[in-house]
């Protein structure tokens, strides 16, 4: 049977770390194809994260890393003791099939990484849901792939031969980071095998990760993101419009 690691990296997450555990147990439960083991990786919360991992019987170790969601990845899967890594967020809810539908394309000996989609909360169409709607569906048809870091398992050898993640784009640039783990480095790995998307395997993430457009303060892993939020972005041009008025006007 196939050894399987969940790795959850985590800073500040007592909101919402114990409903995906919850959900981790139930699609655990569910998927009799694979073993489990499910670790922690924690940038040094200040909350209760690691109370309440440590009282969760789903959880088997929590590692710690510095911060960076790159980083927290990379550590994750390196020390993991499963030959395939289950990359998911804290923040994000999963349905019960979520395991065994994502972990599904491994049966074929050639897959090194699958994929499928995230949705949130919000169902309105604003810019973020349509953005990630036509890179999670469209590039797959172009021949590439938007690969979210919510919902994905990567071959733990496979990772480890093209060298894993550039940790040096773990930056305060939201486009680095988006642009090596869900683009660059997908792409490397398809020199070792396959790469699935697979469509059914959903997963909700929370209205901190969807409402990401320009700016925002915090996000897991500890980085400062350069990116602020829809919702404040009519606003803020209207302020610059009013400003260049102004000085127009002198």
């Amino acid at each position: 049977m196939t050894a399987v690691t969940i790795s959850i990296p985590t800073l500040n997450e007592e909101s919402h770390l114990p409903a995906c555990l919850a959900d981790m147990q139930s699609a655990i439960d569910a998927c009799e194809s694979f073993s489990f083991d499910l670790h922690i990786v924690d940038s040094h919360s200040h909350d209760r994260t690691i109370e309440i991992a440590e009282e969760h019987p789903v959880v088997d170790d929590i590692l710690y890393s510095p911060k960076g969601i790159l980083t927290a990845r990379d550590h994750g899967i390196r020390e993991a003791a499963g030959d395939i890594v289950v990359c998911i967020d804290a923040d994000t809810r999963y349905p019960a099939d979520f395991l065994q539908t994502l972990l599904a394309p491994f049966a074929n000996d050639e897959t090194v990484l699958t994929y499928g989609r995230a949705k949130g909360k919000r169902t309105e169409l604003h810019i973020d849901t349509i953005n990630r709607r036509v890179l999670q569906n469209g590039l797959p048809l172009l021949g590439y792939c938007w690969v979210n870091g919510s919902n994905r398992a990567i071959d733990t050898a496979a990772y480890e031969r093209r060298g894993g993640y550039d940790l040096s784009k773990d930056s305060d640039s939201v486009a680095k980071v988006m642009y090596e783990e869900q683009f660059r480095f997908p792409l490397e790995l398809r020199a070792e095998g396959t790469v699935a998307f697979v469509r059914e395997a959903e997963s909700f993430q929370s209205h901190r990760s969807m409402d990401q457009l320009l700016m925002i303060g915090r996000k897991e892993g500890g980085r400062s993101w350069d990116f602020m939020d829809h919702y404040n972005l009519l606003s803020r041009c209207e302020e610059y419009v009013l400003e260049w008025k102004d000085q127009v006007l002198k």
